[in-house]
């Protein structure tokens, strides 16, 4: 059986903006799952950047791949709620 490590690290500005090339599309209707990313929302839990009720619904606000197909950006719900 394979050991899976989950782990995460924050991208510099330069790193984030390599990730954006083209235009980024809105893929959230149709995007298939290709990673497992639940596990590493569960750190961002942990580190109190999202929210515990994101990771127990699974909840993905949208999802964004570059132009070149290389990236996807899937962007949670915000971790502080909005009052609307």
């Amino acid at each position: 059986m394979t050991t899976f490590i989950a782990m995460t690290n924050e991208l510099t500005e330069s790193e984030y903006g390599e990730t954006m090339n083209g235009k980024m599309q809105d893929i959230t209707e149709t995007a298939e799952p290709v990673v497992d990313i639940w596990p590493y929302v569960e750190l961002l839990v942990s580190a109190e950047v999202v929210l515990h009720y994101v990771f127990d619904k699974t909840l993905v606000e949208s999802v964004y791949r570059s132009q070149d197909g290389v990236f996807d950006h899937i962007l949670l719900p915000p971790a502080i709620p909005i009052a609307l």
